[in-house]
């Protein structure tokens, strides 16, 4: 049996070199072979969590597609909105307006984003602050009144 190298070590160097490697959308396997580092080790330190790496893998992974995504918005924000004719592509169009869109209702939320108030007719309150109309258990005709509603300890107590 072969005698075991030397513990290698994954120090914040190294640690960022990974990063790197990984929010640019490689992966650990990928970087062992770029690197020359045995595969097994970096997937030994990811399950031991070694330095927090399989952590951080996560968050890396999540930057990679952020980073991917923000680079096809790019490109969808610089297509020709006009044909080789001059004519504009409603269709291309369409994609650039609804990528700008949402690119400002998600970066300037302050500004874009979309709201949805909650009022009653002609912007009144849902539930009138004044109190509810109400049927009392022992009205048999069941109509309802204008009269404030009892508090709680008033519902609960003694007929009057």
């Amino acid at each position: 049996m072969a005698k075991p190298g030397p513990e290698t070590m994954l120090d914040k160097e190294l640690l960022a070199k990974i990063e790197e490697h990984v929010v640019d959308g490689g992966s650990l396997a990928s970087f062992a072979k770029q690197s020359g580092m045995s595969e097994s080790t970096l997937y030994d330190w990811s399950y031991k969590n070694v330095s927090s790496l399989n952590d951080n893998m996560k968050t890396w992974r999540l930057m990679a597609k952020l980073k991917k995504a923000e680079q096809r918005a790019e490109e969808i924000l610089s297509l020709p909105l006009q044909d080789p004719d001059g004519k504009i592509d409603g269709s291309v169009l369409r994609a650039v307006q609804k990528e700008a869109e949402f690119i400002r209702e998600t970066l300037d939320k302050e500004n874009y984003s979309k709201r949805t108030e909650n009022t009653g007719k002609n912007g009144k309150d849902l539930i009138p602050l004044g109190g509810f109309n109400y049927v009392r258990p022992s009205d048999t005709d069941n109509t309802t009144s204008t009269e404030t509603a009892p508090s709680v300890g008033e519902a609960a107590g003694s007929d009057d």
